[in-house]
């Protein structure tokens, strides 16, 4: 009875341990599963991460990641070329580095919190079309940069992080100031102020007179006055195409501006249409000299001495 007992304990401890033998297969054969499938998501993971680095590698933009603290944390080989940094120079870097030394498309200086990053980190909205100068002391010059900052948001809505691209524009930059500074010399060109002899100034006006013009036409003579401590000043409009409200207003204006500073205006130049268009817009015109002819004013300027 006993042995027989006994062979029946032995069996029981027999299943028992095929029981957890079972069971440890089972639970082998569920871990090597998820192992596989860790494998298989790192796998996916390194590949796309690899995806993403060659993307980023054939952009002909730069392209960088700023964490929410505005740190560089990823970046593209243009980037390093068109910030002329090194990797171990632009890892790490902030927005507020003052190495940048970066300004606005006007030239004034554009501190860290305005940079575009800062500000779509700051807001949570994407910043476009930006433009600002920074600094290459690699080079010696200065990159003019047309930037996008896109921030990236959580489920939640917190910003994790910020996609930048730009592009150099600087060829285009220095073509447009070129624009500028050439328009500028026209408008000096349009405005000429002819000293003649220590305390006389004469200003031929060729063509239209627009609103700007208007203005250049003041502030070329107003400047001349003072520069020069004229105390006559000739406006010639012989050559003023036509003669409206904007070309009476400025003379009036001019008149009235220079006997502030001490000087006569004398209109010379005033055909007979054009008087009948002042008499019809009934300019008052009480605080000009007026002269025929440019020849007929600079004698009235000379007899005034």
């Amino acid at each position: 009875m006993n042995g027989h007992q006994t062979e029946i304990h032995r069996d029981d401890e027999r299943e028992t341990l095929l029981g957890r033998i079972e069971a440890l297969e089972r639970e082998n054969a569920a871990l090597r599963q998820k192992a596989q499938e860790a494998q298989r998501v790192e796998d996916e993971l390194r590949a796309s991460d690899e995806r993403f680095r060659a993307l980023l590698a054939g952009l002909h933009v730069g392209v960088v990641v700023q964490d929410p603290s505005a740190r560089i944390i990823l970046h593209n080989p243009h980037a390093l070329t068109l910030l002329g940094l090194t990797e171990d120079q632009i890892f790490g870097r902030t927005s507020f580095d003052p190495r940048w030394s970066a300004v606005h498309e006007d030239g004034s200086p554009c501190p860290g919190e305005q940079h575009p990053v800062s500000v779509a980190l700051r807001t949570g909205k994407p910043v476009r079309g930006f433009v600002m100068g920074v600094d290459r002391p690699a080079l010696g010059d200065r990159v003019w940069l047309l930037v996008t900052a896109v921030p990236q948001l959580d489920e939640r809505g917190a910003v994790t992080a910020a996609v930048v691209t730009f592009t150099d524009i600087t060829a285009r930059k220095h073509a447009e100031d070129l624009v500028r500074a050439q328009a500028r010399m026209l408008e000096e060109m349009s405005t000429p102020l002819v000293p003649i002899g220590d305390d006389i100034v004469a200003m031929p006006i060729v063509g239209t007179v627009d609103a700007r013009r208007a203005e250049m036409v003041l502030e070329t003579l107003l400047a001349g006055i003072t520069r020069r401590g004229a105390r006559v000043a000739i406006l010639d409009i012989t050559g003023v195409s036509v003669v409206d409200a904007q070309v009476a207003t400025t003379l009036v204006r001019a008149a009235q501006a220079a006997r502030l500073l001490g000087a006569q205006v004398v209109l010379t130049g005033i055909r007979g249409n054009v008087a009948q268009t002042l008499v019809e817009l009934a300019v008052d015109l009480s605080g000009l000299v007026t002269r025929g002819t440019l020849q007929g004013g600079i004698a009235w300027a000379l007899a005034r001495r």
